[in-house]
């Protein structure tokens, strides 16, 4: 049963705004609490968002068309559409699964619209509107792949916070999207080739990173999937010529944000290629690898994309790493060795986790061997070698 009245405001006679009150009080207050929600006093500014999120938390149907009414019939400014977005998102967060799909439409297209009215990339503006379209995908992912479809039209490089959108929205719900990769693929791949941006290379090579991480995900959870006919492998051939372009065209990037997105999405994208294009790669993306570990100042994304590498390669104990095992091994122990402050919460710490993760993932097929050269390392007289090499013995 609902609780709720309804009243219509005017707006284009195809999509009309609903507020769904509750006939109280409390329907003047919201109505206020928005329409003051930029106060030049950032007190009260964050006072006004925390009420309207704890009004939001026992009526998110009222609050959340009451936003989407506002947005139709002002033309609020810019911090003003953030704070709103943003309140919008973290009620989301909490009673999503609980507001009317007829609400639900109105505020995908409020997020869409918000996201990709201005051509020029907004992170706080329009990321506020993608943080509303990914926490509605948990529950409407294909209403919103859709939305985001109409707005990459083949042979067009989309906006930007599409394709970031696309990437965010695979990852937060792979269940119901990855069926849908083909799809995506099919507008994404012949476009790489033209992009020349470098802002626009880094969200494509991590939404198709992200891509790639959900089809893993996707098929080690095939079990809660309605479509059990893909498997590992179903889009290697969709990928591949993502991975040829990239490799060949994106790691040489002066810009580093890009390289090392491209490095950990070519990672990734190792995680669904056939056997053979994997084996016929690791000769070739193995020594960029352990390049990077040597020339880039930031190894997070390498030893993540290292990671995504080295488990596929070693799946089913596969020795197919076997000819490049020695030089992983030179060029990682120094790394290993350096211990971060654990009582930081550092991305060093987060690295280092990431280097263990190598040593355990390649154990998996060349223990003895792992064993027989860190016992070698014991040795040096530098204390920090012997301490880092024990703290990788006792992982």
């Amino acid at each position: 049963m609902s609780f709720f009245a309804s009243k219509t405001t005017k707006e284009e006679p195809s999509s009309v705004v609903t507020v769904m009150s509750t006939g109280g009080r409390i329907d003047e207050i919201t109505s206020a609490l928005i329409s003051s929600a930029a106060d030049e006093n950032a007190d009260v500014t964050r006072a006004i968002s925390k009420s309207l999120l704890e009004i939001g938390k026992k009526q998110p149907d009222l609050v959340l068309s009451s936003i989407n009414e506002f947005f139709s019939k002002n033309k609020p400014a810019q911090n003003h559409r953030i704070i709103l977005l943003n309140v919008a998102y973290n009620i989301l967060e909490l009673r999503k699964q609980e507001i009317q799909p007829s609400l639900a439409v109105h505020l995908i297209k409020l997020g869409i619209v918000e996201m990709t009215t201005d051509k020029e990339v907004s992170p706080d503006w329009q990321g506020a509107a993608s943080n509303v379209l990914v926490s509605l995908a948990t529950r409407f992912p294909n209403e919103i792949i859709n939305e985001l479809m109409l707005r990459f039209q083949p042979g067009q490089v989309p906006h930007y916070f599409i394709m970031k959108t696309l990437g965010d929205v695979v990852t937060a719900n792979s269940i119901d999207t990855v069926p849908r990769l083909k799809e995506i693929m099919a507008r994404v791949s012949p476009v790489l080739a033209s992009i020349k941006q470098d802002n626009i290379r880094w969200v494509f090579a991590s939404g198709i990173g992200h891509f790639c991480d959900a089809i893993t995900h996707y098929v080690a959870n095939l079990d809660k999937a309605a479509d059990k006919s893909f498997n590992i492998y179903s889009f290697s051939s969709d990928m591949f010529p993502a991975y040829e372009l990239m490799f060949s065209n994106w790691l040489g990037s002066k810009e580093t944000k890009v390289r090392l997105a491209t490095l950990q999405a070519l990672g990734s994208i190792c995680g669904v290629l056939s056997r053979e294009q994997l084996e016929a790669q690791l000769p070739k993306i193995v020594p960029i690898f352990l390049k990077f570990f040597k020339t880039e100042k930031d190894t997070l994304p390498v030893t993540q994309g290292f990671n995504s590498l080295a488990w596929v390669s070693v799946k089913d104990k596969s020795r197919v790493m076997d000819p490049q095992l020695l030089n992983i091994l030179q060029t990682i122990h120094p790394v290993a060795c350096i211990i971060p402050e654990y009582s930081n919460h550092s991305v060093s710490v987060k690295n280092y986790n990431e280097i263990l993760r190598i040593y355990q993932t390649l154990g998996i097929s060349f223990s003895e061997n792992i064993i027989s050269f860190l016992l070698e390392r014991l040795s040096p007289k530098e204390a920090k070698f012997r301490v880092g090499t024990l703290a990788v013995i006792y992982i």
